[in-house]
């Protein structure tokens, strides 16, 4: 906030006295008051009203009015002065920047200027987060962790975590329980290390973080934009409010002159986490629940419906497929590790006393191999054998999949297989849920899928025909 005509900025730190009344301190802990008649910044006691200030708003400006002599803070004679004087000067019309120097929309920081909640007491209301989306969300309890908050939809069945108590404690002020977590819990506002608020649930014991009041804090700069970029001002039309805290009251919102880099606006147009949000910034419409029975039993949408009848069909096709699995012999390998020695190294054979004695050439019943014919033969021992044939007209790219001994989902896909040519695979016997896909020259249309081999065992799978016409045959290995 400027407080000469020079260009020198002060930074000033809003202090809360009460609902009307702030102080102004600065990064040297003194206060701006008037206590001697003139204005000045120096040490002056907490109740002294010389040093209370009250922000009034006028054509998007704040006035800066002293509580004890009423007198205006303004610079109409070219320098810093605090007399009387009239809400239309605009030397006493003053605009407000953010620590980071982002200009700030003019706000009236009196509670008693805006107008509050009344809820009854006795009754539980859904809180609707107001958003750009067309689907409804609503502060909820995480359904998976009952400690945290969340905005969420309706879904189906125990919707109560949605229902929040407003119970009167003082001045105007509520603490707010959860229908679904009983009286224990209260609404309340934490500070990350960061600076970024958010909601907790904390035990109560009247802490001014746990008090709340919830105001028509409308906006102009934010509801005009709104209009002017036709982003459903509609959802504007009924009553709103915006919770305010004991603790922080509105100097947490941080209304950006910039609209479009507004949080109000930010928070409106995407649907963020809560942990992400400054809860101070949202619009909340506000409903009563008329039904505590019904709320904790909503009906599942067809959504949830087809959903849980997948849930239910999956289920039923892994507990099929895994009484297959145990009924499905595992097979056996047509290949076994080779009988001999790589051409040219010893081969360890059996000798008297079971001690292994090492010979050279292709001694013991077995044979020489090359280097490579080893590596081959090894690499199939024990395996079972998928081969694919392409005997049709056109190149085919595949892809295999299978659950591997491991348990672990495999998916690969392999280049264009020539016609006339082949592709082999070699699987462990505790590989399961074998399919082998074709594909056209352009590798997006699939021209054929074999069947799903709950274990793996020894296949030739041949591809005949042409393109548009393609047949198949699969013959055990």
């Amino acid at each position: 906030m400027y407080l000469s005509s020079s260009a020198k900025k002060t930074l000033w730190y809003i202090e809360r006295v009460d609902d009307t009344w702030v102080r102004l301190r600065d990064k040297d802990g003194f206060y701006l008051n008037v206590e001697k008649g003139y204005i000045e910044a120096s040490k002056v006691p907490p109740a002294f009203f010389s040093a209370q200030w009250k922000f009034s708003v006028v054509d998007g400006y704040n006035l800066i009015i002293n509580r004890w002599t009423g007198v205006y803070l303004h610079n109409q004679k070219m320098e810093q002065e605090a007399s009387a004087g009239n809400p239309a000067w605009y030397s006493a019309q003053w605009t407000m920047e953010d620590k980071n120097g982002n200009a700030l929309a003019a706000k009236d920081f009196s509670l008693n200027a805006y107008t509050s909640l009344l809820p009854n007491q006795q009754s539980y209301y859904k809180l609707e987060n107001i958003k750009y989306e067309s689907t409804p969300v609503f502060l909820d309890i995480n359904r998976t962790k009952s400690s945290e908050l969340a905005n969420m939809a309706d879904y189906g069945g125990d919707n109560s975590g949605k229902a929040w108590k407003f119970t009167l404690v003082s001045d105007g002020w509520y603490k707010i329980n959860n229908l679904k977590l009983g009286g224990s819990k209260v609404l309340a506002i934490a500070k990350n290390t960061d600076g970024k608020y958010y909601f907790v649930l904390t035990d109560f014991a009247n802490y001014p973080n746990q008090l709340w009041r919830m105001i028509q804090f409308k906006d102009p700069a934010f509801l005009n934009y709104v209009k002017e970029k036709n982003l459903k001002p509609e959802k504007f039309s009924s009553m709103y409010y915006t919770l305010v805290s004991k603790q922080h009251h509105l100097e947490a919102i941080t209304a950006l002159s910039k609209i479009d880099k507004a949080p109000r606006l930010l928070y409106y147009g995407f649907n963020l986490g809560i942990y992400n949000e400054n809860p101070f910034e949202l619009n909340w419409r506000v409903a009563p629940v008329d039904d505590i029975a019904a709320i904790k039993n909503i009906p599942l949408s067809q959504s949830e419906q087809a959903a849980l009848v997948k849930e239910s069909s999956d289920r039923a096709i892994q507990i099929l497929n895994e009484a297959i699995l145990k009924a499905t012999p595992i097979a056996a390998s047509p290949f076994q590790p080779p009988a001999g020695n790589i051409k040219g190294q010893p081969v360890e054979v059996a000798a008297g006393g079971g001690f292994g004695v090492l010979l050279s050439g292709g001694l013991n019943g077995g044979r020489e191999y090359t280097e490579e014919e080893w590596e081959n033969a090894m690499s199939k021992a024990y395996k079972i054998p998928v081969i694919y044939y392409n005997n049709s007209n056109f190149e085919t790219p595949i892809t295999f999949s299978y659950t591997d001994e491991n348990g672990q989902l495999v998916s690969r896909n392999y280049k264009a297989v020539k016609p006339g040519s082949n592709s082999a695979f070699y699987l462990d016997p505790y590989c399961t849920f074998v399919t082998l896909r074709v594909f056209d020259n352009s590798g997006v249309k699939e021209v054929y899928k074999s069947p799903k081999f709950i274990r793996v065992k020894g296949v030739k799978i041949y591809l005949n025909g042409t393109v548009n016409a393609p047949t198949s045959a699969v013959w055990d290995y």
